[in-house]
């Protein structure tokens, strides 16, 4: 459902680069499904292989909400101005949308994608390094005046990465592992996130 959610504003996204130009409601529609089918597979499966493969962590998701809908707009913009041609168009439009004339605006349209890519990509690389090389701060006592124990409470972060309250696990002996709703301990059917007042339980602590 939180995928759903957020997949309702990747039409937005990708309708931005192209809003001026005439497609239409048919394809205004047609963008908005394809925008939000795809946020929708990057939430479901790109993302968590993209984890898995290569280590890359999006905490909230901004690559399926902004990355491939705002590529998805960059297209459709670059489709709609190879159209213009045969659309019509006021004169004072086609000076204001196509600035660049019928003919090149395309280009200009797909050489601001790459740019984007490029910006997006480099400084995407540059802030992974910070990341790994500066040690970010992080509490080392609890509520409670005392060390954290170790292991003692798993902080997670659950599959559309919403920060979740700690688990309390039944049986701690066994491994964690993701599934669709938060995260549980293998061989167990339930571990609470929450208690039934709807706040963390009061005897656990958790590190920061």
């Amino acid at each position: 459902m939180v995928d759903i959610q957020n997949a309702t504003l990747a039409g937005g996204v990708a309708i931005g680069s192209a809003a001026e130009m005439r497609l239409f409601p048919v394809g205004a529609i047609a963008v908005g499904i394809l925008a939000g089918l795809l946020s929708c597979c990057g939430y479901r499966w790109l993302q968590p292989f993209l984890e898995r493969t290569l280590g890359l962590h999006d905490t909230c998701g901004v690559h399926n909400l902004h990355g491939m809908p705002g590529l998805l707009g960059g297209l459709v913009s670059v489709v709609a101005a190879v159209a213009a041609p045969y659309t019509r168009y006021t004169a004072e439009e086609l000076e204001t949308i196509f600035p660049h004339g019928l003919s090149l605006q395309w280009a200009f349209q797909f050489l601001g994608m790459g740019l984007t890519m490029a910006i997006a990509l480099s400084g995407g690389i540059l802030v992974g390094a910070l990341v790994r090389i500066f040690k970010w701060p992080h509490a080392t006592i609890t509520e409670s005046g005392e060390p954290p124990v170790p292991g003692e409470v798993e902080v997670a972060l659950d599959r559309t990465y919403f920060e979740v309250a700690p688990l309390t696990m039944t049986d701690r002996a066994h491994p964690i592992q993701a599934s669709h709703e938060g995260y549980a301990p293998i061989g167990s059917e339930t571990a609470p996130l929450l208690t039934a007042a709807g706040a963390p339980p009061a005897s656990i602590n958790a590190e920061v």
